[in-house]
């Protein structure tokens, strides 16, 4: 990353079996193999095939004291722990990887011929100067086979530059007076030029030098890295790059120069600092939402919750995301039951709202509009509800006094009702006991 932490790695694989062909053609004889190992001699790939033996560690091996000090090229007799045979092994370093090749002939296979021949001339003294010639001939047949056997790991060692300069990655050497010796097509593609442009350039004359504080630690002998814009000699353009460099030594140990990785981040960085800004305009967006708004997750931790909690319960978000129980602390105590019942039904529902009071820090009661739906990942996994509260206090206040105020009119109806019944039955008395006086009068 651009400050530095650990991002990833990049990995290329190859199938080991794909070099199988390119073994199998090669004239080692009928006691001869082909290995690939690590450092530490652990065998990644063998011809013959030895599957049981792949990956093993291995305790000691012979070879390892002169390829831990780096040796690249290495000729000696090994007796095999696969097979007890002992054969005469060529090591060579496969480039700057941590490979090694391993290509070995039993005495028995390039002996085979003298050994034959020289049971046939041994039946008479006289034939002893025919025997020394062709033990000559014979050695001289060994070396060529010896010599051939080297060509092959000069043909595999190509195989693997191949696969260098194939990489998503660009690969430069340079020499101890920073000069470059070597870049492959993706480094030069990378830096808009050729790999002939490129070759044998001063890197002490670049137009930028960012990166040459790394280039010199490799030369002191420590690895050196840069992240950041760089622009370019050749072709001036600007790309974001990350750049390490590490030491390149001989077979003794010495430094005879660096190898440096390099990767164009350009479109990461710019992924990144989309996503940044994205996040950006989340968090504002969020951060000064007027409601109380949560996610909890299903294991009921809260994931993420809104400062504008603290302005509606007194509580800081800290306080629920050390204790996530206080959500129901701070219910009203009449009403926790039905707060209680409606979490018991939020989990059959995808979504669900009710009412409730809280009891703020500071004592206050507030009533709480509560809605939540579930929270769903891309697989269809269950990641917890996300939570929406408003205070609806003043709400809740006018309801109560516009339902007492209709109770109130309500009862003055009723009592205006009965008080107009009372007038009603009086006056139909009345006109009865008039209708009675005039019957009487005419009477």
């Amino acid at each position: 990353n651009a400050d530095g932490s650990f991002a990833g790695v990049v990995v290329a694989t190859f199938l080991p079996e794909s070099f199988a062909p390119f073994y199998q053609s090669l004239d080692l004889g009928p006691h001869g193999n082909v290995s690939i190992r690590d450092t530490h001699a652990r065998m990644l790939m063998r011809f013959p095939a030895r599957d049981d033996r792949i990956g093993q560690p291995v305790e000691s091996h012979p070879a390892q004291p002169f390829m831990a000090r780096g040796d690249r090229e290495i000729l000696m007799k090994i007796r095999s722990g696969t097979d007890q045979v002992e054969r005469l092994v060529s090591i060579r370093k496969v480039g700057e990887y941590p490979l090694y090749v391993f290509a070995g002939m039993a005495p028995e296979d390039y002996l085979s011929n003298w050994r034959s021949k020289l049971h046939y001339y041994s039946a008479g003294s006289l034939l002893l100067a025919a025997v020394v010639l062709g033990l000559l001939v014979i050695n001289r047949r060994g070396e060529r086979q010896e010599e051939s056997a080297l060509r092959a790991l000069a043909e595999t060692e190509g195989r693997y530059r191949l696969l260098l300069e194939n990489l998503p990655v660009g690969v430069i050497h340079f020499d101890s007076r920073l000069c470059l010796t070597f870049c492959n097509e993706r480094f030069a593609t990378m830096v808009g030029s050729t790999v002939q442009a490129l070759q044998g350039l001063d890197l002490q004359r670049l137009r930028d030098q960012s990166v040459l504080p790394a280039m010199r630690q490799a030369l002191a002998g420590e690895g050196g890295t840069y992240d950041g814009s760089y622009r370019t000699t050749l072709s001036h353009i600007d790309v974001w790059i990350s750049f390490r460099a590490n030491p390149l030594r001989d077979a003794s140990g010495t430094i005879i120069g660096g190898i440096g990785i390099v990767e164009d981040v350009g479109e990461k960085r710019r992924a990144e600092d989309s996503l940044r800004q994205s996040e950006r305009n989340f968090r504002t967006m969020a951060d000064f939402t007027y409601d109380w708004e949560y996610w909890q997750g299903a294991d009921g931790r809260i994931v993420y919750m809104t400062p504008s909690v603290e302005r509606i319960t007194g509580y800081g978000v800290q306080a629920f995301a050390e204790d996530p129980s206080l959500l129901q602390q701070i219910v009203h105590p009449d009403d926790r039951q039905e707060f209680q019942e409606h979490l018991n039904q939020a989990v059959f529902h995808h979504e669900h709202m009710v009412d409730f009071r809280i009891v703020r820090r500071d004592g206050q009661v507030r009533w709480i509009a509560h809605g939540c739906q579930a929270v769903v990942g891309e697989e269809g996994e269950a990641l917890g509800r996300r939570v929406s509260n408003r205070d609806v206090t003043e709400r809740k206040t006018l309801e109560a006094e516009l339902q007492a105020l209709n109770s109130r009119l309500e009862a003055r109806v009723q009592e205006e009702l009965a008080s107009n019944r009372e007038k009603d039955q009086l006056l139909i008395q009345q006109s009865r006991l008039a209708a009675m006086e005039i019957g009487r009068a005419h009477v």
